[in-house]
């Protein structure tokens, strides 16, 4: 039953992307779609998800926004560029999921000199 309704909704999203528009629903209904396609996390397309998350900032700015593809950025390229993306990010100080990703990227850093 989840597959069929995984493939439903990959049928409606071809079908909204027949006109010439593309609106921030088109953006999450595909980074949804890499998601619900890829066969394992391992396999999840998130340069694709990266790209999505790009155009839908351009639409919607939005600090989760900027999260979210800093996340896909980890999985994508490793924590130095998704701590680079997250610190970047200006208001996210008293958001508890911004720090926990920080506490999780941090120490998979590479290649870095942390000084005390």
């Amino acid at each position: 039953m989840e597959s069929l309704l995984i493939n439903l909704g990959h049928v409606h999203l071809r079908e909204s992307s027949k006109g010439k528009d593309i609106s921030e629903y088109h953006l999450e209904a595909a980074i949804a779609s890499y998601h619900s396609s890829a066969k394992s996390f391992k396999e999840t397309n998130f340069k694709a998800i990266i790209y999505c998350y790009d155009l839908l900032h351009q639409i919607k700015p939005s600090s989760i926004i900027l999260f979210n593809r800093a996340i896909a950025l980890a999985y994508a390229k490793g924590p130095n560029e998704a701590i680079e993306a997250l610190l970047n990010i200006k208001d996210m100080d008293d958001n508890y999921l911004y720090h926990t990703a920080l506490g999780d990227f941090l120490p998979k850093l590479t290649n870095t000199c942390i000084q005390s």
